[in-house]
């Protein structure tokens, strides 16, 4: 079943008008009311949502700083790789940051859409995997 993105709003908000030209369902935090929820507060009123939805944001941290609210809402969740910089330098991709943002949600949107209940991936615009809690996240 095809789930509504619903782009952070430390993402640019015009992504989901772009994604529901392409003829996704999308919205943004914006057009849903909900800006400036902390990340906690946005998470339980999504819960609250009587449709499915996946949260796609540009906090890679968000897992590891809210992992019991996002257990307890059983949030689906897709961040964008932090390591921007890195993995275009490793990939030879010359994107700043809110192009490569762009750029991983377009080339993945199909599978955003359909990512499992409850899960945690990480993209980029070259992979997607399942999200895991980078070393440098408890050095902070």
């Amino acid at each position: 079943m095809s789930r509504i993105l619903v782009i952070d709003e430390n993402l640019d908000s015009r992504i989901a008008t772009e994604l529901r030209a392409r003829g996704r369902k999308a919205s943004s935090v914006k057009e849903l009311g909900l800006t400036s929820s902390l990340d906690e507060e946005l998470l339980r009123e999504l819960a609250t949502q009587s449709y499915e939805w996946i949260l796609v944001t540009a906090d890679d941290r968000m897992p590891f700083e809210h992992d019991a609210a996002i257990a307890k809402s059983v949030s689906t969740i897709a961040t964008i790789d932090g390591e921007w910089e890195k993995c275009c330098k490793k990939n030879d991709l010359h994107l700043n940051q809110q192009q490569f943002q762009r750029e991983t949600i377009q080339r993945w949107a199909h599978l955003l859409s359909e990512q499992s209940i409850g899960s945690i991936r990480r993209y980029s615009p070259v992979r997607n995997s399942e999200w895991t809690t980078r070393r440098k996240y408890y050095s902070r």
